[in-house]
């Protein structure tokens, strides 16, 4: 009984270290200009994780959202030739990613989101 019990607190402990707080994103530029600066908030890495986008690509954009403990929505910031654009969307619990993946796609004057969620 000592090595079942042994056994399930070793196998929970590393299921456990093995979980990462990170929200996983796929962005695709639709605005035929390019987009740069492009980050999400909250993110452990601010002002260290930018990226750019050329218009049609497609890329995944990871957050470590390890120092986050409390409630709130996404903010995504980025530029374009007619300026800086800012968007509040999603939302997380006690610094946890709720979804799988967040596909984000950024048109000319709007930004379209999808959220996948995971099968339980």
């Amino acid at each position: 009984m000592k090595c079942i019990n042994l056994t399930l607190w070793i196998c929970t402990l590393l299921l456990l270290s093995a979980c990462k707080n990170q929200g996983k994103f796929e962005i695709t530029n639709s605005t035929g200009k390019l987009v740069d600066s492009f980050y999400i908030m909250p993110d452990k890495r601010s002002g260290n994780n930018f990226i750019k986008l050329n218009p049609g690509e497609k890329s995944l954009y990871k957050t470590d959202m390890s120092n986050e403990s409390s409630d709130g929505t996404f903010m995504l910031h980025y530029k374009t030739k007619s300026g800086g654009r800012f968007s509040d969307f999603g939302y997380y619990t006690n610094g946890a990613f709720l979804e799988k993946i967040i596909r984000i796609d950024i048109q000319p004057d709007t930004v379209l989101f999808k959220f996948e969620y995971s099968k339980y």
